[in-house]
């Protein structure tokens, strides 16, 4: 485990995690948000595929989104983010 993301320790321990920017052969930088996980202690969210697996350190994968830090990464605040989803969603082009 040692100098493993969050992400690969997770994968190795059947534990699943969503992702879009990752690929194995390339360098991971963390873009897409989407592999965002919980630290259960300090409740911060981070990008599991570039932030490093810790001893003893406890990661929520499926936490139900707070009212105020997790909803920064959710959409900007003008709403651009849900509008990229809604195109996608008609299956328009961006």
């Amino acid at each position: 485990m040692s100098g493993d993301s969050i992400l690969i320790a997770a994968e190795k321990n059947s534990i699943p995690i969503p992702i879009l920017c990752y690929h194995p052969d390339l360098k991971p930088h963390g873009a897409c948000r989407l592999c965002l996980v919980e630290n259960e202690k300090t409740g911060r969210l981070m990008a599991s595929c570039v932030t490093p697996a810790a001893q003893d350190m406890v990661i929520q994968t499926a936490s139900p989104p707070g009212p105020a830090s997790s909803q920064k990464y959710r959409s900007s605040d003008d709403g651009r983010a849900s509008g990229v989803l809604h195109c996608l969603q008609q299956g328009q082009p961006l």
